[in-house]
């Protein structure tokens, strides 16, 4: 559909996995979506690699990574090869503090 902005494919099998696929451009016009909007997306599609429904879950998860979002690009936090922040001490585990997820290692 025109107005999906992104979509999260989960598979599971031995382990669950996730593919995050993104909308980079206008499915009319074929301008580039802004950078914000494309993040943003992101943000809504990792949140759906802890919690599959929109509930209130989802959307404490979806906040925690807009936060932590804002707070590396406030910093302009380079991030290594693997997308971890280089020289950071704090790990992030993704649905690692019980429902809902979020939260730091």
């Amino acid at each position: 559909p025109n107005n999906v902005l992104g979509y999260n494919l989960t598979a599971s099998s031995y382990t669950k996995t996730h593919e995050i696929h993104l909308r980079l451009r206008h499915p009319r016009t074929h301008a580039l979506l802004d950078y914000e909007s494309i993040a943003g997306t992101m943000c809504h599609e990792l949140a759906h690699c802890v919690r599959g429904p929109h509930d209130a879950h989802f959307y404490k998860a979806m906040n925690e990574i807009e936060e932590q979002y804002a707070i590396y690009l406030a910093k302009g936090v380079v991030v290594d090869k693997n997308g971890f922040p280089l020289g950071s001490t704090d790990a992030h585990v993704l649905g690692g503090s019980g429902p809902g997820g979020g939260g730091t290692a």
